[in-house]
């Protein structure tokens, strides 16, 4: 059985890097970006198995890489967890590709748990909300 690919997109190079090890400790390929830019080229040569993406990315925010990457056609079945401060982030957060919503701050754990389940989740795609804020600041 192949490996999956992830890829995973922070604007914090300390909180990558530890990402990073952890999905590697797990048995998961990655690649990895620290802005928009960088992670849409990623996506486009590598198509990952599922994308992980922090909303406040440079370049290109998180949500506005979705949007991306669903309308590209090399890109648009990646599913995407999207990683969001939520006492900052109050912008909408587009539904096409979106896997799951995960609230900052995270312990590398959840995050793991999160990309194994949608990773094991047969294409099944929705968005999760891990409290009532977050799904309040997220509409």
């Amino acid at each position: 059985m192949n490996r999956p690919t992830i890829l995973i997109a922070d604007r914090h190079t300390h909180a990558l890097a530890t990402v990073v090890a952890r999905m590697r400790a797990v048995g998961i390929s990655v690649a990895a970006a620290r802005d928009g830019v960088e992670a849409y080229a990623l996506a486009r040569a590598v198509r990952p198995d599922l994308a992980v993406l922090d909303c406040r990315l440079p370049g290109l925010s998180g949500p506005e890489l979705c949007v991306q990457l669903v309308h590209d056609p090399l890109t648009a079945h990646i599913p995407v967890i999207l990683t969001l401060d939520l006492d900052l982030d109050a912008q909408a957060i587009p539904t096409g590709n979106i896997a799951r919503v995960l609230g900052k701050p995270f312990s590398p754990g959840e995050l793991v748990d999160a990309v194994l389940d949608v990773l094991g989740g047969n294409g099944t795609r929705s968005i999760a909300f891990t409290s009532a804020a977050e799904c309040a600041s997220a509409v």
